[in-house]
C-alpha cells in the first residue's frame, strides 16, 4: 500500500508541475498593420494563454515608453496604441510613429505562474496632403504631369496606379503625358511592398476647352458668388443661352450633386446639407467648361 501511495503522489505532483507551466502567445512574430485598411489588426494568439491554472490575467506593454521627440515630454505607452492592455486579443487603434514597435504579453495564472511572449508590429502608414494641381488645355492637346504623388509613406518600395487611365501614356509612373478628350480628375492608388494600399484624393484636375471659346469671356459670362458661403452659392450665367450641366465634387473627387440648367440666368446652389470644406463646381456643355473652387464654411 505504501508503494502504491507513493506512486499516486508522484503522478499528482507531476501533473501539477505540467499544469503550472503556463504559456503566453502574443501572436505571429511579425504583424503587418495597414493603417488605412478597414480590417482591424488584432494582437495575441488563439488562445493567448494556455496550460497553467486558469483564470489568467493579461498585461500588454512595450519595453519602455515611446518618445517620438527625444528630450520632449511627449510620451506614449502601450495603452495609447491598443484598445485594452488587459485583454487577451486587443486591437491596434493607433499607429506606431516609429514604423515598428515590439509589444509584450505577460500572462499570470491563478497560481501566480507567469510567462512572457512578444511580437513585432510593422505599421504601414501613408502621409496624404490635400493639395492639387489644375491645368487647362485645348481639346486635342497634351500636358506633361510631373508633380509626383500626394501620398507618401508605406513600407519598402511603392508602386503607383493612376485612375482613370483615360488619355495617359503610362498609368504606373510618377510622371506621364495626359491627353484626355474631356475634363478629368486624376488620382493615384499606392501599394507598398507588404501589400498595404492607400488611395489619395485627386492630384491633377485637367480642364479641356473646346477650340474657339475665349476663356476670359467665359469668366465674365459665368460667375459664382458668394464664396466662401455658409451654404448658398449663386451662379450667374449672363450671355450663356444653351443648357449646361452643373456638377459638384468634394475634395476627394467624388460627385455629390449634379443638375442640368434650362436657360436660367441666376441659379441658387444649396450645399448647406454637406460638411464644411472645399468643393469644386464644374459647369459644362458642348462648348465650354468652367471649374471653380468654393469654400463651404
Amino acid at each position: 500500500m505504501k508503494k502504491v501511495f507513493f506512486i499516486t503522489i508522484s503522478i499528482l505532483l507531476s501533473n501539477a508541475s505540467i499544469q503550472a507551466q503556463c504559456v503566453a502567445d502574443a501572436g505571429v512574430d511579425t504583424l503587418i498593420w495597414c493603417a488605412l485598411d478597414s480590417t482591424p489588426a488584432i494582437l495575441g494568439g488563439n488562445p493567448s494563454a494556455s496550460f497553467g491554472i486558469p483564470p489568467y490575467s493579461y498585461t500588454w506593454y512595450i519595453s519602455e515608453p515611446y518618445n517620438p521627440v527625444p528630450g520632449s515630454t511627449l510620451i506614449f505607452y502601450a495603452s495609447d496604441f491598443l484598445s485594452d492592455t488587459t485583454m487577451p486579443n486587443p486591437i491596434i487603434i493607433d499607429y506606431c510613429g516609429s514604423g515598428s514597435m515590439k509589444f509584450y504579453l505577460k500572462i499570470t495564472d491563478s497560481l501566480g505562474c507567469t510567462n512572457i511572449d512578444s511580437c513585432l508590429v510593422l505599421s504601414s502608414v501613408y502621409n496624404h496632403h490635400l493639395g492639387y494641381w489644375s491645368v487647362c488645355i485645348w481639346k486635342g492637346d497634351s500636358v506633361y504631369l510631373d508633380i509626383g504623388s500626394n501620398l507618401t509613406g508605406g513600407i519598402g518600395q511603392l508602386t503607383y496606379l493612376w485612375r482613370p487611365n483615360h488619355g495617359l501614356t503610362d498609368s504606373t509612373s510618377l510622371e506621364f503625358w495626359a491627353k484626355p478628350d474631356s475634363s478629368i480628375a486624376y488620382y493615384v492608388t499606392v501599394t507598398d511592398s507588404v501589400g498595404c494600399v492607400g488611395v489619395a484624393s485627386p492630384l491633377y484636375y485637367v480642364f479641356v476647352y473646346n477650340v474657339g471659346i475665349d476663356e476670359h469671356t467665359l469668366n465674365d459670362d459665368i460667375k459664382i458668388y458668394s464664396n466662401p458661403s455658409a451654404g448658398i452659392f449663386n451662379i450667374s450665367t449672363s450671355g450663356i443661352y444653351d443648357d449646361f450641366q452643373i456638377n459638384v465634387f468634394d475634395i476627394n473627387g467624388k460627385l455629390i450633386h449634379n443638375r442640368t440648367t434650362h436657360n436660367e440666368k441666376t441659379i441658387k446652389l444649396d450645399l448647406s446639407s454637406y460638411p464644411k470644406g472645399i468643393y469644386l463646381i464644374k459647369l459644362a456643355n458642348k462648348d465650354f467648361v468652367k471649374v471653380e473652387k468654393v469654400v463651404l464654411q
